[in-house]
């Protein structure tokens, strides 16, 4: 007799624990489908982020391009006293103004930082 309660005391705790795992399982399924589900979610917003900064930077780009290609054809702006040269203007046969040396100054050419705040302001 005494043997058949230690076998049900055993086999409810076995029961019981076997229902925990149960329980905790389907809680793990549940947590797992709202990440996946979240994680969807993030994919498709940084999707649609690359797909704006994309458009954004080469909009930038091309639009860099044309004022650096409008400063050749006019020759100096003497329109805007303040005015820097292109990077890599030829004076004297030598290259002013380099990137390297933009890079070394740690100095951004006013037309890119006008170009980042309209884009933040667009952003805004």
């Amino acid at each position: 007799m005494l043997e058949k309660t230690k076998m049900r005391q055993t086999g409810q705790r076995l029961l019981s624990l076997l229902k925990e795992q149960c329980l905790q399982q389907s809680r793990v399924d549940a947590e797992l489908e709202s990440c996946s589900v979240m994680v969807a979610s993030y994919a498709s917003a940084l999707e649609m982020a690359e797909k704006e900064f994309l458009s954004l930077s080469a909009e930038c780009v091309a639009k860099l391009k044309t004022e650096h290609e409008a400063p050749a054809t006019k020759g100096d702006s003497q329109d805007q006293p303040n005015a820097t040269k292109a990077p890599g203007t030829l004076v004297n046969g030598e290259a002013k103004n380099s990137l390297f040396e933009m890079v070394k100054k740690k100095t951004v050419p006013k037309s890119l930082i006008v170009c980042l705040q309209q884009l933040k302001a667009q952003q805004s």
